[in-house]
């Protein structure tokens, strides 16, 4: 038992050191949707990724990762 704890601790120590960064796409419309554009996030995080998406937002209109 004390060895399948101790496997399982470096597996969870593995896991959260690895990052899950990835390519994501930041697409925005103005606030009449006439006008769009996207842009490419290279190699951040989920939550990264939409705190950077959400700042496009504040000069652009309404932007949402895709």
């Amino acid at each position: 038992m004390k060895n399948v704890l101790i496997i399982l601790a470096c597996f969870f120590a593995l896991g959260s050191m690895t990052s899950c960064k990835k390519d994501w796409t930041c697409e925005c419309s103005t606030a009449t949707g006439t006008d769009s554009v996207a842009f490419t996030l290279k190699a951040l995080r989920t939550n990264d990724a939409k705190v950077k998406c959400r700042d496009y937002g504040d000069f652009i209109g309404q932007c949402a990762i895709k």
